[in-house]
This record gives C-alpha cells, sequence and structure tokens, in this order.
C-alpha cells in the first residue's frame, strides 16, 4: 500500500486551506484600509518582476557554441 500517497493528498489539503484562510484574512485586512492594499499591490508587482527578470535567458553563462 503506498501510505505516503495519503499523506501528500492530506499535506497538500492542508497547505490549500492555509493559503486560503491567509487570502481571507488578507482580505479582511486590505478591504478595511488604502495603506495595506498598497504594502499588497507593490509586493505582487515585486514578486511578478521577479518572476519576469527570472524567466529571462541567462547571458553570463550563455555562449554561442552551444546552439550548434
Amino acid at each position: 500500500m503506498d501510505w505516503w500517497k495519503l499523506v501528500a493528498v492530506l499535506a497538500v489539503g492542508l497547505l490549500a486551506l492555509a493559503a486560503v484562510g491567509g487570502l481571507l484574512g488578507l482580505a479582511q485586512v486590505v478591504s478595511g484600509s488604502v495603506a495595506p492594499l498598497a504594502v499588497v499591490a507593490l509586493v505582487v508587482v515585486a514578486v511578478l518582476a521577479w518572476i519576469a527578470w527570472g524567466s529571462g535567458p541567462n547571458r553570463f553563462y550563455s555562449t554561442p557554441y552551444w546552439g550548434r
């Protein structure tokens, strides 16, 4: 029996529950004031910029010889 699959499903479910609870708590805080909304917006922009920057080609390790 693959008992670890049950543990993995429970772990993913717990993580999803914690994420939804955190988002709901964040939504309650943000809806009350403008300052937390600005902080959340800045964090989202920073994360998206980091993702965009990290998805680009790596010029430091690229060499013209690899494409042949």
